[in-house]
This record gives C-alpha cells, structure tokens and sequence, in this order.
C-alpha cells in the first residue's frame, strides 16, 4: 500500500507542475507585446508571433489540459485524504470538518502553486517564456484538437444566435456636417 501512496504524491506533486506550466504559458501569452516579438529574428519568436496573431486554439487547447489537470489533482488528493484520514472511526461531523478544512488548505496550495505563482512569473519576461514553452504546448494542443474544434464551433454558433446583430445605421461624419 505504501508504493501506491508514494505513486499519488508523485502524481500530485507532477499535475501540480504541468498544471502550473500551463497556466504560465497562458498567462505570458496573453502578455506577449508584439513589437517585442518582431523584434527577435530567431525562429522561435516567429511561431509565438504567428500564435500571437490566432491564439484561440492554442489558448483553449491549453486551457482544457489544464481543467483536465486539476480534475485528476483533486482525485489524488481526495485518495489521499481518505487515505490519511480514515473517517469510519470518527463520529460524522467531525469527518466533515476534517474534510471541509483539508479541502480548503488543498484548494489554497492550488491556487498559490497553480495559478498566483505561475502569473507573477510571466510578467518576468512573457515573450521568452512562450517562446520556450510553445513547442511542448503545440504537442499538447495537438492531442486536444478533436476536442477543442467542436467547442470553437459551438462558440461560433452559439454566438451568432445569442449576440445580436450590429446595426450601423448610425449618422456618418458626412451628415453630422450637414447637420451642422
């Protein structure tokens, strides 16, 4: 029992980091300046300019691996916590305060790995960080892509029937100063 409890602390300790690595690229993307990128001569800043201009696929694709990241985070650490804490001895609302605390420890030591840390560290330098994150997030996006273009097709659709049209049928310069 003891090598599948290292297993799940190896495996949170993992999601954790690919959670966080995601979350990075996301955020130094959204960062990225393109007078910056074009800058840069070298190759590399040539892929994160042309997913500069497009990012939705790749941003959505890296979204999902990491939605998908946190779900499997909060498995293991569930199985652990069970694990640890075995609640069939305690009385019931005392297993549901354990719980509820050790949920909330858990959800803080997310957000501070998984989210707060890996943004304040794309302010560092956003374009070099894409630039050295987006080969393994293209490989990635890859494996996402039969799930991620239904979605971008969904949006679309639902889009166009929810937002209304843009009338433009506004006054125009021409007869403001006729106007006048």
């Amino acid at each position: 029992m003891e090598n599948y409890i290292s297993i799940f602390i190896f495996s949170l300790i993992l999601l954790i980091i690919l959670s966080g690595v995601f979350t990075l690229f996301d955020s130094s993307l959204n960062l990225c300046r393109r007078s910056r990128l074009e800058k840069e001569n070298e190759k590399k800043y040539k892929a994160v300019l042309k997913a500069f201009d497009n990012p939705r696929r790749i941003l959505l694709a890296s979204r999902m691996w990491n939605n998908i990241f946190r779900v499997f985070l909060t498995c293991c650490a569930a199985v652990l916590l069970f694990y640890f804490y075995p609640f069939y001895p305690i009385r019931l609302r005392y297993a549901v305060l354990i719980f509820a605390v050790c949920l909330i420890i858990f959800g803080i030591i997310i957000t501070l790995l998984c989210d707060t840390l890996p943004r304040i560290l794309s302010h560092t330098k956003p374009e070099k960080i894409t630039a050295a994150l987006l080969p393994v997030i293209k490989i990635f996006s890859f494996f996402m892509l039969p799930f991620a273009l239904p979605v971008v097709k969904f949006v679309q659709f639902f889009n166009k029937k929810v937002r209304p049209e843009i009338d433009d049928s506004g006054i125009t310069e021409e007869e403001l100063q006729d106007e006048l």
